[in-house]
């Protein structure tokens, strides 16, 4: 009934879709939030006479493993592969707006699609902003976490179909939005350097793994400071981020009692003529087991209409299992090759390969990815992505 609901205000709305204005442009080095939300103005769907803007997001894709499934892809191919999303931004004042986001989400054959419903709400906040530089959200609100954590859905953004999961977490405690509030404000906005803060608290539904299964379990009372240093250079800036929250142990069965974690990450981006540079770091931890991980982003650009990715993803876990002691397992390692064309900045073609080994692939029993040893597969994805 919901999802029913869901798709009656869909197409009740899809008439003011001929509104359309395709017209945008970008420069791929630029801040990605800036590009972000001057790409909803460029693009949205509205009139002159209604404060509505209308954004919409696509990427269809084909995956192919070598060996074994990882991510819901198969070594016999699936186009069961998309991410979507339809956003509403209504401007009730100059400084006060409502947001409401729906996504779609398919991941092939991951046992991640039987815990999420077809159509689910993803945003909806009230924002207000005090001053230019001083701005609340109440709702349901993005996490400020990181490159990339605001603009998952937002595919012709991405260098690759997915943000590196060892960082943007894939299955384990993903989770894109929190239910709480975040307060957020510039300093020194009128000089070349300065820093955006955002203070958020509030409690979110994580979709956990414990081996073979995926379910749904609460994740309360997170706290969590994001800080942007912004410089006059084009293209350069670093982030840090700091976070507690109360959630299960790493590792632990479902309905286990939770326990304090502590969360930091660090991001820096450059850019240099056709290149630009991209590393995060993210280390959680709890009282007995942690998590750690890294990744390195290369883009090289030839012209306007071409881009080359390589990166590589590398993420660890260290748990200590009652009478057995500390295990350290090396979860995830990627390295990935992929070129990008741009028809236009709406509109982006992406074939990607990845090389890959570990233990961050489906439906592998918890006493393999404790005593078992890593996997190798290959695994390529061909996606187009639509942005409006």
């Amino acid at each position: 009934m919901k999802n029913n609901l869901i798709w009656l205000i869909l197409i009740i709305l899809m008439p003011v879709f001929s509104l359309a204005n395709p017209d945008q442009s970008n420069n791929l080095f630029q801040n990605m939030n800036e590009h972000f939300y001057q790409a909803q103005e460029d693009t949205s769907i509205s009139s002159s006479e209604s404060n509505l803007q209308i954004h919409g997001y696509l990427t269809q894709s084909y995956a192919r493993t070598t060996d074994y499934q990882i991510f819901g892809i198969t070594d016999s191919g699936t186009a069961d592969y998309r991410s979507a999303a339809l956003q509403f931004r209504y401007s009730i004042t100059s400084n006060d707006i409502f947001v409401v986001q729906f996504a779609h989400e398919r991941i092939g054959r991951s046992h991640v699609n039987d815990v999420k419903d077809d159509v689910e709400l993803d945003w909806i906040f009230f924002e207000h902003k005090f001053t230019p530089d001083t701005s609340i959200k109440l709702g349901k609100i993005q996490i400020p976490l990181g490159f990339y954590n605001e603009i998952r859905d937002v595919g012709t953004l991405l260098p690759f179909y997915r943000p590196p999961s060892v960082f943007y977490i894939e299955g384990g405690y993903s989770t894109e939005t929190l239910n709480g509030v975040a307060l957020s404000h510039t300093f020194f906005s009128e000089k070349d350097w300065n820093i955006d803060t955002s203070v958020y608290y509030g409690n979110w539904v994580g979709i956990r793994m414990y081996g073979e299964l995926y379910f749904k379990e609460p994740v309360n009372d997170m706290f969590g400071i994001n800080v942007w240093l912004n410089t006059p250079y084009e293209g350069t800036r670093l982030g840090a981020s700091f976070s507690r929250y109360n959630a299960p142990p790493l590792g632990a069965p479902p309905n286990t009692e939770p326990v304090d974690w502590k969360m930091a990450s660090f991001s820096a981006e450059a850019a240099y003529h056709q290149f630009s540079f991209k590393t995060e770091y993210i280390y959680a931890a709890e009282t007995d087991n942690k998590y750690n991980a890294y990744y390195g982003l290369v883009t090289y650009k030839p012209t306007e209409k071409l881009a080359i990715n390589l990166q590589a993803e590398i993420g660890k876990i260290d748990l200590n299992p009652p009478f057995i002691g500390t295990l350290k397992i090396n979860w995830n390692k990627d390295y990935a090759l992929g070129i990008d064309y741009f028809f236009t900045t709406q509109l982006v073609a992406k074939f990607e390969g990845h090389w890959n080994k570990g233990f961050a692939y489906d439906n592998l029993p918890m006493e393999y990815i404790l005593f078992g040893k890593p996997l190798k597969s290959k695994y390529f994805i061909l996606s187009l992505s639509v942005s409006f």
